[in-house]
């Protein structure tokens, strides 16, 4: 026996009350059908029923195998939010209609579950209830996401670009600081350098004057009230010579063969 189906009279606050219901079933019905068909694809259930692909599967059942994916593809991102019970606004955005769905998932996901709590989505600077999003055209819609996602990626490429030159400027501060430090023992050494430079040729020319002048002096004819004053300074340079002959010894040795 056929159940009778109820008839609401045109006009009635009960014929629009039964379209609501009906429209929020159908509605709930629409996002199960996203996560239902994410679950058969990723899983690949549908080879429990007897189907060998999911073209095949989805074929049987009216839908084309690409409407499939873009219904798993919506589903696999709404499924998390529907466990949540974040879904406030599940009957508008059902109504937002699957390609806008699909275009915010692919461009805006991060956007999705302000839009199931708050009904609400920010793209850039501007902000989209779920009834502007139903008005709003597919076309528009799509523009407006490529253009902030382009914005987006100009953006990360700029904060990599930023990185990048930040890590140069690491660099280049390093090897400075490296180059100054290098420069500074480069200049020690060179003043070192100079200065043992100077004073060895002052050494030299003082000893050739300490020869010079002991060979003006005439032994035989030194005075006697003299000798031991030269004695004595005779012995100090020899002693003299001893010690610094033994103070250089590492360079004595080393240029042995030079010297």
């Amino acid at each position: 026996m056929n159940q009778e189906i109820e008839v609401f009279e045109f006009g009635t606050d009960e014929r629009k009350n039964r379209a609501l219901i009906l429209d929020s079933k159908l509605n709930d019905a629409l996002l199960d059908t996203f996560v239902i068909s994410a679950e058969l694809v990723d899983q690949k259930l549908y080879k429990e029923l007897g189907y060998e692909t999911a073209k095949d599967y989805f074929q049987n059942k009216s839908i084309s195998v690409s409407q499939a994916y873009r219904y798993a593809q919506i589903g696999r991102e709404i499924k998390p939010l529907l466990e949540s019970g974040k879904t406030k606004h599940s009957i508008s955005i059902a109504n937002v209609g699957t390609s806008k769905l699909e275009e915010i998932v692919r461009h805006a996901n991060d956007q999705l579950e302000g839009l199931f709590s708050e009904g609400k989505i920010k793209l850039g600077d501007e902000e989209y209830s779920t009834d502007d999003l139903q008005e709003i055209s597919f076309r528009e819609l799509d523009s407006r996401l490529k253009t902030l996602s382009k914005k987006v990626e100009k953006n990360d490429l700029l904060e990599e670009q930023n990185k990048s030159l930040q890590l140069e400027k690491k660099v280049l501060l390093k090897e400075q600081e490296e180059f100054k430090k290098r420069d500074q023992k480069y200049r020690e050494a060179s003043v070192t350098y100079d200065e043992m430079e100077r004073d060895i040729v002052d050494a030299t020319e003082a000893f050739a004057e300490v020869q010079k002048l002991l060979n003006r002096i005439e032994t035989s004819l030194v005075p006697k009230q003299l000798g031991p004053r030269l004695k004595l300074l005779i012995e100090t340079i020899q002693n003299a010579g001893v010690d610094i002959a033994e103070t250089h010894s590492e360079v004595m040795f080393k240029y042995d063969e030079g010297l």
